[in-house]
């Protein structure tokens, strides 16, 4: 057992809980209040009030000390992300790439959006071709058109109404179905990082989704497998208009459910990281270092250019306006939670191996250049504010701004 791992074995409780204490812990996780430091150490969180705002007693006595020198923060993020999602621009807009790869063009998606007609032409689109998500010039994965169709279906046919708010669609009524016997995983097929691999899917698509591009793959002929061909849409062409929508609007769909389900994942890895084996600790902890990449990244974007998050077109209601702030406020949110638990499960390793979770080169879509962003820092309110701000500048290192006055 490592140093770290020592160092919060060291204040669990010896022997059952008594019956009182037990039923207190029972409500406590029910009510979501247990905080990052008990639910690490396997002890009993206990406030002295009811509100989720103030450090547990545990964090009162033992917050800033060298031993946990973290703030009280809760555990559980899983309603965080069930709220709403974490990804605002991509369900109002796509910034897709002209096929010269200089400009980007912004095209709105439909404010509403209706199921039937929307399985209608995938059942039109999937007798020709797939789609192709590009980011970066990567390909990412294919939107396998059969599987989506059978996916679709299945949820219209769980749903009252067939007409939806598309933001209020993603964030919501997408999950409100029942999913045993969803099968949405079938509609993201050849994805860059290995099928099941919900971190680094995560971290794929996550990377500003609003700038993904598409292509067109023809569907291989059964008897001439290979002769495959792939043509980018053209998004400065009106007769590949109805597609690109059409890819945007299905991406936006997968990469929900994809959210979902890789946070939850998450989620419970962080609760059960006590048990992770010690080689398996660093990458897990490289996984999540990039997961609060992408979510810092998002917000330093959302910080530096909000003009561009809605737009002047058919959007930017006070509604949208206040979504937006919603989602911003859960993104922060999420990161704050984040950032601890990852400092958190950092002191588990040795000290030697602080240098490979220094942080990572990235090159953003929409930015000049390749940054270095840093992994969290300090394990405090003022080393959580200092990375946020970090995140600020490298939109200014990165170049965004002198691509954006072009």
């Amino acid at each position: 057992m490592s140093p770290g791992s020592q160092l919060l074995v060291r204040g669990r409780r010896q022997g059952p809980m008594d019956p009182i204490s037990r039923n207190k812990a029972k409500e406590t996780r029910d009510r979501k209040m247990e905080c990052i430091r008990c639910k690490l150490s396997k002890q009993e969180c206990r406030r002295n009030d009811d509100t989720l705002n103030g450090p547990c007693i545990g964090c009162e006595k033992h917050g800033g000390s060298q031993r946990w020198p973290g703030p009280c923060v809760k555990a559980h993020f899983g309603d965080l992300v069930l709220s709403g999602s974490c990804n605002y621009i991509s369900s109002y807009a796509i910034y897709h790439l002209t096929l010269n790869n200089d400009t980007r063009i912004r095209r709105e998606l439909p404010k509403r959006i209706n199921l039937d007609e929307l399985v209608g032409r995938v059942d039109q689109a999937r007798r020709k071709f797939n789609f192709e998500v590009y980011q970066g010039g990567q390909p990412l994965y294919v939107l396998d058109l059969d599987s989506c169709h059978d996916y679709l279906q299945g949820l219209r046919n769980q749903m009252d109404v067939a007409e939806h708010d598309f933001p209020a669609f993603i964030d919501i009524a997408l999950l409100q179905a029942d999913t045993s016997g969803d099968d949405w995983e079938k509609c993201m097929t050849q994805t860059t990082s290995p099928p099941r691999d919900w971190l680094s899917l995560l971290c794929d698509v996550n990377r500003m989704p609003s700038r993904a591009s598409f292509s067109y793959v023809s569907r291989p002929n059964i008897s001439e497998p290979a002769a495959v061909v792939e043509r980018p849409i053209n998004v400065e062409d009106p007769d590949d208009a109805d597609d690109l929508i059409l890819a945007a609007q299905l991406s936006r769909i997968v990469c929900r459910k994809l959210e979902v389900k890789a946070y939850h994942h998450l989620q419970c890895l962080l609760y059960d990281w006590g048990t992770m084996e010690d080689g398996r600790v660093l990458t897990f902890l490289q996984s999540l270092g990039r997961i609060l990449l992408t979510l810092r990244w998002r917000l330093s974007w959302w910080a530096a250019v909000p003009s561009i998050v809605v737009g002047d077109g058919t959007h930017g209601s006070k509604s949208d306006d206040a979504n937006q702030q919603r989602v911003e406020s859960r993104v922060r949110s999420l990161c704050w939670i984040l950032y601890f638990y990852y400092c958190a499960v950092r002191r588990r390793l040795p000290v030697s191996d602080n240098e490979m979770l220094a942080g990572v080169y990235t090159e953003y879509p929409g930015a000049e250049k390749v940054v270095w962003d840093d992994f969290p820092g300090d394990e405090s309110i003022k080393g959580f504010e200092a990375w946020i701000e970090r995140g600020r500048e490298l939109i200014n290192e990165a170049g965004v701004l002198d691509r954006l006055e072009r």
